[in-house]
């Protein structure tokens, strides 16, 4: 049988591109007769119609790159999501569904007021923005050419004052987590007179979970992690089936749903009313993961438990024994995530007493064992 000469118009430079290379990379393993092309450092091939190629996986982010590949008569995959119109079958995350994620998830931390900071003229910044509209809707919106986010100290003074302009408190979404570092950034520099602090006063929620930047900003960005892998997987897929000309249908759109929010420092905070329901949850949030008990949380709070657990449970629908084993769960997530440590480990490290208390719990609240979640994600 022939080889397949697959093109990666991809830079692999950013933790969404470098994700879904793996993904494609692991369904070209299944497939002895696919050879993978492309024009990035690792690659010493251009992709023109030389290459012989029988079809392209691209992120096309500018018209005059899809008008160039669209000349060359092949099956390509768009991942980028950046324009409508160009007329490629597409395999992209689900923005809107993203924006619903987030809307929900800042709405929980009880915030009255909220922000967007987007890409203007992207597809993708556009979708998760209508996403995060579809339960709130008074929204201050700021949006520049994802090229000015990238440039962290570029022109920061209009974006400064925006925010200086915002409510107190706000919850910030983030179209990715570049802007979120910017805005964190923004903060942060600001004069000691207009000092605005994340996130008292700004939380701040982004998209990618790039986390060794999230880890790195100062406090580390919250974000919702998408599946690249899946998207790369599924667009390999898709493109085999088009080059065989197995595909009948007429879906030109695919995507594929985020995964977890990824809880770090900018969001860590509940903004209630109830001072008493305030202190208890943030000191859930900031330590469940040591380990802590009822009892720890009653000696921070000047209340008696059943004082306590009656207001506490009447803002969060959860007990405070619940939600100590939700936050440590949510921990364990972020930690299987990002490491490689054996699951015994990440047991230990989110708080559990013990390897089976661990899978007990987890299952409880996810109806899944800590090792299959981990294995599908």
């Amino acid at each position: 049988m022939p080889a397949k000469n697959i093109g990666l118009y991809i830079t692999i430079d950013d933790a969404y591109a470098r994700g879904i290379a793996r993904g494609i990379i692991q369904y070209s393993r299944q497939k002895a007769d696919w050879n993978l092309l492309g024009y990035d450092w690792m690659f010493s091939y251009g992709l023109d119609a030389s290459c012989k190629l029988d079809g392209i996986i691209a992120r096309i982010e500018s018209r005059s790159d899809g008008a160039k590949l669209s000349k060359l008569g092949i099956p390509i995959i768009d991942v980028a999501d950046a324009y409508s119109g160009l007329g490629f079958f597409e395999v992209n995350n689900d923005d809107y569904v993203t924006g619903i994620k987030a809307g929900y998830y800042l709405s929980r931390l009880g915030h009255n007021h909220f922000a967007w900071a987007g890409v203007n003229g992207a597809q993708w910044s556009q979708y998760r923005l209508e996403g995060f509209r579809k339960d709130i809707h008074d929204i201050a919106r700021f949006e520049r050419p994802l090229k000015w986010w990238e440039q962290l100290d570029l022109e920061t003074e209009g974006l400064k004052k925006w925010l200086l302009s915002l409510s107190r408190p706000t919850a910030l979404f983030a179209a990715n987590d570049t802007i979120g570092l910017k805005i964190i950034k923004t903060c942060r520099n600001s004069r000691v007179e207009e000092k605005l602090s994340v996130p008292s006063d700004i939380a701040v929620l982004g998209v990618d979970n790039e986390d060794i930047l999230c880890e790195l900003a100062n406090p580390t960005l919250s974000s919702i992690a998408v599946n690249c892998e899946q998207i790369g997987f599924t667009a390999a897929k898709l493109l085999d089936s088009l080059i065989d000309r197995r595909q009948n249908d007429a879906v030109y759109n695919y995507t594929v749903s985020p995964l977890d929010i990824f809880e770090r420092d900018s969001t860590r905070i509940l903004i209630t009313e109830d001072d008493l329901v305030s202190i208890a949850l943030n000191f859930i949030i900031n330590s469940a993961h040591t380990g802590i008990t009822v009892k720890d949380i009653l000696q921070k709070v000047p209340a008696s438990r059943r004082t306590l657990e009656y207001r506490f449970k009447k803002i969060t629908g959860r007990t405070l024994h619940e939600e100590i084993i939700f936050r440590k769960i949510q921990h364990s997530k972020k930690l299987m995530h990002s490491s490689d440590a054996p699951i015994d480990v990440i047991a230990e490290q989110s708080g559990f007493g013990s390897l089976q208390r661990f899978y007990k719990q987890f299952k409880k609240y996810e109806r899944i064992t800590p090792a299959s979640w981990r294995s599908s994600k």
